[in-house]
């Protein structure tokens, strides 16, 4: 007997469609329209096709070559198409081991529309997918206006009020193997890593939540937010303990979730997490040829960590309160993206000794916003040009004579400068010394590859 493992689908292998409950044209609408993004078109091909196949012969046994030359793909092919549809919940699939093996393919119904929209993971899925002017199109498609009945008379009859029993007799009871067809499944049936919920237990005192409030927690809603966020059990404890100070200690799925989004929005991105599918993860030419490379592997660094860590990580304390508002108002009030706002901190802090002040750094946010600034790698460079500018610009001034001579022919040439300039000029004049402007220049030199003349000791032309 042939050991059936993930990739050993072939194309002989037998197969049979099962269904558990009626899917309608409502779900049809559901499938076509919100799950097609996620999955693609492929995936809802072939699952229209076996819901095809159960409503005109059902579970009739088929072999697999008939999908392979119904789409003309290979085998491989089709069985990813099918792992995305039992990944996303529309598929469950078994297998029976017999000499040709025989896989039994269960369709399952979509969750509703509101089910969908109300899920953290699907709907942020989908608003990844297809941006948020789509997203709010599909979920206009789906939304209802209310209509008043509050100035209405109800007049509808009653079952009693027509129909009265005459007899009982005993019915006929439902043979074991034989169950009805359930009309509607509203929980999502896609898998996720399980989440430690004794970890977040612990790290809930019993003062500030008592065991029965704990078990009132909306668990899978938990998970959903902590999988999607990529939420410790110690995150968690921190957004309950937020939404329990700000709502009260009566916590409901939506001050959860809203609690949950301005924690991320604070402390890891403002822009929301996109979910794919781990097939596009690969690497592109460019990135694999940086593997292992320091620059890379800052540039990774500035791409992953939060400002408040950042901060922790470069003067090795906690940032001033001060400082975290300073972050929040570049990512609210100036949406400049997280890896471009941890580039621009340590920046400042590098070369102006560890001072952070807001009216430089919101300047200097407004004149990388202006240049349209958006990545990480392109806040290095502009960082980098910036600066040596700007050691150019002082180099200059340190050599003009203190006194202007009338003989002397002033030149009319400028380098142009950033306009922060002046207001980094004042704060640096104040804490520089002449040996760190020294220090400064040779490491801008021995960056930019400059040799040095014979003689030159000090590495200057």
């Amino acid at each position: 007997m042939k050991k059936v493992t993930l990739v050993d689908l072939e194309p002989i292998d037998h197969y049979t469609i099962k269904r558990s409950h009626p899917i309608t044209e409502e779900d049809r609408h559901v499938v076509y329209s919100l799950y097609q993004p996620l999955v693609g078109i492929e995936s809802i091909s072939l699952y229209m096709m076996m819901l095809t196949e159960y409503e005109r012969k059902s579970e009739q046994v088929q072999n697999h070559y008939f999908y392979m030359n119904l789409f003309g793909e290979s085998i491989t092919t089709i069985q990813e198409w099918r792992m995305r549809l039992e990944a996303i919940g529309l598929l469950n699939s078994y297998v029976e081991q017999n000499e040709i093996p025989l896989y039994y393919y269960e369709l399952m119904p979509p969750v509703s529309a509101k089910s969908f929209f109300d899920d953290p993971l699907l709907s942020t899925f989908l608003f990844s997918k297809v941006g948020e002017a789509t997203y709010v199109r599909l979920r206009d498609l789906f939304i209802v206006p209310k209509w008043k009945k509050d100035a209405l008379h109800n007049v509808t009859r009653s079952f009693t009020d027509l129909f009265e029993p005459t007899s009982m007799r005993t019915l006929p009871a439902l043979e074991e193997n034989h169950q009805f067809e359930t009309s509607i499944k509203e929980e999502s049936s896609y898998r996720l890593p399980s989440f430690d919920f004794k970890a977040l237990r612990d790290h809930l005192s019993e003062q500030l939540m008592d065991d029965a409030q704990f078990e009132r927690l909306p668990k899978a809603l938990i998970q959903n937010l902590a999988h999607l966020y990529q939420y410790s059990p110690f995150d968690m404890a921190e957004v309950l303990l937020i939404a329990m100070n700000q709502y009260g200690v009566e916590l409901t799925e939506q001050t959860i979730r809203k609690t949950a989004v301005d924690f991320y929005k604070l402390n890891r991105s403002t822009e929301p997490p996109a979910l794919r599918r781990k097939a596009d993860d690969v690497p592109t030419t460019e990135e694999v040829s940086e593997v292992g490379d320091e620059k890379n592997d800052m540039l990774r660094y500035f791409n992953t960590v939060s400002p408040a860590q950042l901060l922790c990580d470069i003067s090795q304390k906690q940032p001033y309160p001060t400082t975290l508002k300073l972050v929040e108002r570049l990512m609210n009030e100036h949406s400049m993206p997280t890896p471009v706002i941890n580039v621009l901190l340590h920046y400042i802090y590098l070369n102006y000794n560890g001072k952070i002040t807001a009216s430089l750094t919101e300047t200097i946010a407004q004149q990388w916003a202006i240049k349209g600034i958006k990545t990480a790698k392109e806040a290095i460079a502009i960082s980098k040009l910036e600066h040596t500018q700007y050691q150019k610009y002082k180099e200059e001034k340190e050599r003009k004579p203190e006194r202007p001579n009338m003989y002397t022919k002033r030149s009319t040439r400028e380098e142009p400068v950033p306009e922060w300039f002046g207001k980094a000029t004042e704060e640096e004049e104040k804490e520089e010394t002449s040996e760190e402007v020294e220090r400064l220049r040779q490491a801008l030199i021995e960056e930019l590859g400059i040799p040095k003349k014979e003689g030159d000791t000090n590495g200057t032309n």
